[in-house]
């Protein structure tokens, strides 16, 4: 949990700013002789009262859960010796004992063990008590509503933030089943909760034999989609109610996994364990370079098929094959068209340098040598590829005859992981290109938009639909989860004000439509202003008119409705006229023998259908109508629309759906 780098300054990560705030020794508690509860004195704490015989007073609350920073105190009537083991079996304090003596806590997580000794070194006494980390913010402010906030999110689908599978006899918990979402919300729940290492223990012990990790576990008691979808392909295996997929079209899985072991390293210090996974670690960063689907061999750098960013569906376009039970979901060898996308190379080249750090620290110099070189040919290969000056270029396809046609210049969009590349080991001038590539965009997004850190800007016009439309999800959403690896970044690089910035907005995004207590994981990325008002032509009707809005009419004229005498619409306005928004022209009722309405009817002396021509292309086409009786069914008409191209649609016309009689008309109820 205590890394160096955390020791010497604030940490920023993705959506939480965080800060350890030490605990002072009020005035007087030296003086403290009565068994105190703990939390009632503000982090200090009687542990352990020495008086004659080394006895433990009755009450002292050796149960309660003790954190870094926090002051202990011990007092002893015998001159004597205290030292202080952390979780580790380290010593942090060795002090002598007059009386009382503090200390602060430190070290390692987990069970801490004190021991008095006396002059001639023998044990006078031995109590132990659990040290466990959290974090906080206390300033009262906007930075703790954020705290609170963020936290809150995390654990939204339950009160520990975490799901339960149960595999061969064991319970592990996750915070999110997917490899992917697990590794990122860890990121923030390390502080928190125990629970990291549980999906490494698991995924590990399930790992192909070729090293390739599995992107979710699911529980699933039959056969389904996935069993019958990937069963074939090798990229799914059940085991009885468990299930554990590998998305075909992922190539992030094993760097998230070696990326998840080492901040589970880093968080607990368990070096044992670490050690555990190494080969497995290993294995996983190897079985990207070697399975063909995986290791473009023209490039020397991971591929996948044609993905926005990194996430599992690919595009649908004539290169897509066809023959998958779903096309964009699967890889068919031979057929789907691969290329480098640069997230799964940034996130690769530093997996490879923390496996790297795992072996030193366990003794492998000549291991951890291998995937440093191998850090350093990704990233070198990589920015010859696709480094633009000022950010990765999204997409290249490994193979140069194809010629995509996606409605966007491919070349113009950034996408998301350039934002998590920042954090990724990049020299600081490409880190610096990127913010600002960031910054520049802020300063001209699209109207509505909520922030620039967009799952990728701008957005596909085509090859992407359902909840990829456009401004929707990853075809530019603002990516709510990006958000933090962006400020994160701007912290590192001398862009605190920017990293500040950015936090408060999401604060902001937090509390107006998350209620404050998430922050979404996507916001539709722009609302484009409205279309100009249209312009409406009235159709003349007047050679097809046949009733007059009377209830009497000329000759040649029906007259309205052929209702009694009182019941017709002399009162409707003629000339110009403005209904519901559309501009019609009612015909001056003096004017063609009275004829102002087409009335159809299969009563005598009706016409049952009539053609008017367009003559132009139209976005609709507005009636006013209404209607005297209808059948049981309530179906008044219908419309047939012909177009030039010999096509046609129908429309029917129902009564209280689309249109009403002129007495108290109303529309379902409106």
């Amino acid at each position: 949990m205590f890394s160096q780098r955390m020791v010497r300054r604030s940490v920023a990560l993705p959506f939480l700013f965080f800060l350890f705030l030490p605990a002072f020794l009020p005035a007087g508690a030296q003086n403290l002789t009565r068994n105190v509860p703990a939390r009632e004195c503000s982090g200090v704490y009687l542990l352990y009262s020495v008086k004659g015989n080394a006895e433990i007073p009755s009450g002292v609350p050796f149960s309660e859960v003790i954190r870094p920073l926090d002051t202990l105190l011990v007092m002893s009537s015998i001159p004597c010796t205290l030292n202080v083991y952390d979780g580790g079996g380290k010593t942090y304090v060795t002090v002598p004992v007059d009386k009382t003596v503090s200390f602060v806590v430190g070290g390692k997580p987990g069970m801490h063990k004190a021991i008095l000794l006396d002059k001639r070194g023998e044990v006078l006494r031995t109590f132990t008590f659990q040290m466990e980390p959290a974090t906080k913010i206390s300033d009262r402010g906007k930075f703790e509503n954020l705290f609170h906030l963020l936290y809150k999110g995390m654990c939204v689908y339950s009160p520990d933030g975490t799901e339960t599978y149960y595999f061969r006899g064991k319970e592990y918990k996750v915070f999110v089943p997917w490899v992917l979402d697990n590794d990122q919300t860890n990121k923030g729940m390390r502080y928190f909760s125990p629970y990291g290492s549980d999906m490494i223990d698991v995924f590990s012990e399930v790992q192909r034999e070729d090293g390739m990790i599995y992107s979710f576990i699911r529980n699933s008691e039959r056969p389904g989609y996935y069993d019958l979808a990937y069963g074939s392909t090798n990229f799914v295996k059940r085991y009885d109610t468990v299930l554990f997929v590998r998305q075909p079209n992922e190539n992030h899985v094993e760097y998230l996994f070696v990326d998840l072991l080492y901040q589970c390293w880093k968080a607990t210090g368990d070096d044992r364990w670490m050690q555990s996974k190494l080969a497995s670690a290993a294995r996983a960063l190897d079985y990207n370079v070697t399975d063909s689907l995986r290791w473009s061999k023209r490039f020397g750098l991971l591929k996948r098929p044609y993905t926005i960013d990194s996430w599992d569906f690919q595009v649908d376009d004539e290169y897509t094959p066809k023959d998958a039970l779903t096309p964009t979901m699967c890889v068919v060898p031979g057929k789907t068209k691969f290329g480098i996308f640069y997230g799964d190379n940034t996130g690769y080249a530093q997996a490879c340098e923390y496996l790297a750090e795992m072996f030193a620290h366990a003794g492998d110099q000549a291991s951890a040598a291998k995937y440093r070189q191998r850090a350093r040919e990704i990233r070198e290969r990589l920015n010859a590829l696709a480094w633009n000056g000022r950010f990765f270029t999204h997409f290249i396809d490994e193979d140069p005859s194809v010629k995509r046609n996606l409605g966007v210049d491919e070349k113009s969009q950034i996408s998301q992981s350039n934002a998590y590349s920042v954090n990724r080991g990049l020299p600081y001038e490409q880190n610096v290109a990127i913010i600002e590539t960031y910054l520049d965009l802020k300063r001209h997004l699209p109207p509505g938009s909520p922030g620039e850190w967009y799952a990728i800007y701008p957005p596909f016009e085509k090859g992407f639909g359902g909840h990829n439309e456009k401004w929707q999800y990853m075809n530019g959403g603002v990516a709510g989860h990006a958000a933090g690896e962006l400020a994160r970044g701007a912290f590192e690089n001398g862009y605190e004000w920017y990293g500040t910035d950015i936090l408060l907005r999401l604060l902001d995004l937090g509390n107006r439509y998350g209620n404050g207590s998430r922050i979404w994981f996507s916001y539709t990325g722009a609302y484009p202003p409205p279309p100009p008002d249209p312009v409406y032509q009235p159709l003349d009707i007047r050679k097809a008119a046949n009733m007059s809005i009377y209830d009497q009419a000329g000759k040649g004229t029906l007259p309205w409705m052929n209702e009694r005498r009182g019941n017709d619409m002399r009162n409707l306005p003629w000339g110009k006229q403005t209904f519901g928004g559309i501009e019609f022209y009612i015909q001056d009722p003096s004017a063609n023998k009275g004829k102002t309405v087409i009335g159809l009817s299969k009563q005598k002396g009706f016409l049952q259908q009539v053609s008017l021509p367009v003559g132009r292309k139209t976005g609709m086409i507005g009636l006013l109508h209404t209607i005297g009786q209808t059948g049981s069914e309530g179906i008044a008409g219908s419309v047939m629309f012909h177009y030039v191209d010999g096509t046609s649609a129908a429309q029917y016309i129902v009564n209280g759906k689309h249109v009403t009689g002129w007495w108290f008309p109303e529309l379902n109820g409106k």
